[in-house]
């Protein structure tokens, strides 16, 4: 697939290469009773070779890392306990599709930002079977810029709205229960 064109998408079989390395290192530790770590890392090179050109593949961003962190307290005889799970996610710059044939005010930038997303949530176990929790997704309230190109003319060739890279929507807050029967 190839989105070099800000006008069409184009599916051809490849001629020439295409190939995609990776990386990842993860590493998961305790430093505390009760608190479990996980740090990773992943290093993506992905290319292709394209009408235009060999390229990097769009929307993958060569750098990612995470960061989670779980605590639980200690469980009392009715196996009642508390426990807090924290993720923070960050995602490089990312290669965007060609809008240059666009006017000036639809163009993007040939890469996109980079940009963390928080994740947080915590429970209480009521027993082995009744939990209650709490949570939060994109606690940043991070969202990508003119998701949407042209929104406001959609039926303009220049509306597009295939550029989505990045969280598109706010602070999610959610609440929920487990119960195993």
């Amino acid at each position: 697939m190839d989105l070099e064109n800000a006008r069409k998408i184009q599916f051809y079989n490849l001629n020439g290469k295409s190939f995609a390395n990776s990386f990842q290192i993860q590493w998961d530790f305790i430093p505390i009773q009760n608190l479990e770590a996980r740090l990773a890392y992943k290093y993506y090179d992905v290319k292709s070779d394209y009408i235009s050109g060999k390229n990097s593949v769009p929307f993958v961003p060569k750098n990612r890392a995470f960061l989670n962190l779980a605590y639980s307290t200690i469980p009392n005889d009715k196996q009642k306990n508390w426990t807090f799970d924290y993720t923070l996610q960050y995602v490089g710059e990312q290669r965007l599709p060609n809008t240059s044939d666009n006017l000036s005010v639809n163009q993007l930038p040939k890469n996109s930002s980079n940009y963390f997303v928080l994740n947080a949530q915590i429970a209480r176990n009521f027993s082995k079977n009744f939990r209650l929790y709490l949570g939060a997704e994109n606690l940043g309230n991070y969202k990508q810029k003119k998701a949407i190109i042209n929104a406001e003319n959609p039926f303009n060739n220049e509306f597009d709205a295939s550029f989505i890279y990045a969280p598109i929507m706010g602070t999610n807050l959610y609440i929920g229960i487990d119960v195993q029967l």
